[in-house]
């Protein structure tokens, strides 16, 4: 509805971040045998504004970028200013188009939980999935020298962060007691600040594969924009493997002996209820 009203920066951000997490969630109970499902045709409508809000939030990030290396570089970058205005034109007619035929009134008719009680034991699972996230995410670390692994990882971090953030507000207080995700969210911004280069980068590649074919050499600061580019993506990847690494053991760790001190308390009956 907020989209719908204004194509406001945040408000596009805020959209996003919340299918971000309703899609992080619907992976998560693929993997728990959780009885509430959510329709395909809203999961397809969900689908539809996600990518094409994804291409104008892109938008808005490269120009927010064009406008710091405007001041870095102190160059207009007139051309590609222009180039990004056309673009921008162009998406906001789609998203009109978008958001007026895209209806998710449905939301409100979501079954909710059963009457009767069903046994579950959604923190194990949980747990279970957990640990494959993190496995996955080890793996990923290794290879971060290959951009296209990054973007993997980036996503497979959010992800993660997403995970925790939903059990948090929603398992028992001893899954999660002592952790802090605030450095969690650190490493995934810093992966998202590197991702923004790199698409801002492939968006520059592009522009100029337009031109005529002595473009670069007529304006070298188009040279200098994209070593710019490079430096700033390697900086946001200095150490970042290391501490993503160091905060995954530390993270497994909390887990397993917060599950073996579980071990030891009185079972309880689970009916399957989440609160909230």
């Amino acid at each position: 509805m907020v989209t719908k009203a204004s194509k406001d920066e945040e408000a596009i951000h805020q959209m996003r971040v919340a299918i971000k997490r309703i899609r992080t969630i619907q992976k998560l109970k693929k993997k728990i045998d959780f009885p509430v499902n959510i329709p395909d045709t809203i999961n397809e409508a969900i689908k539809v504004v996600f990518q094409t809000t994804g291409r104008l939030r892109d938008l808005q990030i490269q120009t927010g970028l064009l406008l710091h290396y405007q001041k870095e570089i102190k160059s207009p970058f007139k051309e590609l200013e222009n180039y990004l205005t056309q673009l921008g034109n162009e998406l906001d007619e789609l998203i009109s188009k978008t958001t007026r035929e895209i209806d998710l009134s449905a939301v409100e008719e979501l079954p909710g939980l059963p009457e009767s009680d069903y046994q579950i034991d959604i923190e194990k699972e949980s747990l279970t999935f957990l640990d494959k996230k993190m496995s996955k995410i080890n793996h990923l670390i290794i290879l971060i020298s290959n951009e296209e692994q990054v973007h993997e990882l980036r996503k497979q971090v959010k992800q993660l962060f997403f995970i925790l953030q939903f059990l948090s507000e929603k398992m028992s207080d001893s899954l999660l007691f002592g952790y802090d995700l605030k450095a969690l969210k650190r490493l995934s911004d810093a992966l998202g600040f590197w991702n923004d280069r790199d698409f801002f980068r492939q968006m520059v590649l592009k522009f100029v594969s337009f031109q005529h074919a002595d473009f670069l050499e007529n304006n070298p600061e188009y040279l200098i924009l994209l070593y710019l580019i490079e430096h700033e993506k390697r900086r946001f990847l200095h150490n970042l493997d290391i501490e993503l690494y160091l905060e995954m053991i530390m993270l497994k760790s909390l887990l397993q002996n917060n599950t073996f001190e579980n071990m030891d308390e009185p079972k309880v009956e689970n009916t399957g209820k989440l609160s909230g």
